[in-house]
């Protein structure tokens, strides 16, 4: 990765303050199993997905995380990234469960999937920053 002045390299950006997550839930790299996948899906203004199309989108997947709730061993958010690897990279399913919600559960999420594509994305890659730009409240 590349870490130049150039402003069209996702290294030059500004990283975002990174809270600790919450003590209650940890992170986990990787995507839910394909029953919570559809489940978190359900959530409120998210479009509900079949089995099917869960286990396909999640083997087209080329980065995700999800939050497990601590007590309960159970998945509570999650996000993904779809992209070739190399500059075109897309944030999708960004979702927490609502009983979850209001505790820096989507931010935690957000913050490892673009950690992750600035460590690996070529210079110039694209498609994440509306994504990174609207998190960060400047749209």
């Amino acid at each position: 990765m590349s870490t130049n002045a150039d402003s069209s390299t996702p290294a030059s950006m500004g990283k975002p303050p990174l809270r600790p997550i919450h003590p209650d839930y940890h992170l986990r790299d990787g995507c839910p199993s394909v029953p919570d996948y559809v489940r978190l899906r359900s959530t409120p203004n998210l479009t509900p997905k079949t089995a099917e199309q869960a286990t396909l989108a999640i083997a087209g997947s080329w980065f995700g995380c999800y939050v497990v709730h601590t007590a309960t061993n159970t998945p509570v958010g999650m996000g993904r990234i779809i992209g070739d690897g190399g500059w075109c990279f897309h944030i999708v399913d960004i979702a927490v469960a609502t009983e979850h919600q209001r505790k820096g559960l989507g931010d935690a999420i957000m913050a490892r999937l673009i950690e992750r594509i600035r460590e690996f994305a070529a210079p110039g890659a694209s498609g994440w920053q509306f994504c990174y730009d609207l998190w960060l409240g400047r749209l």
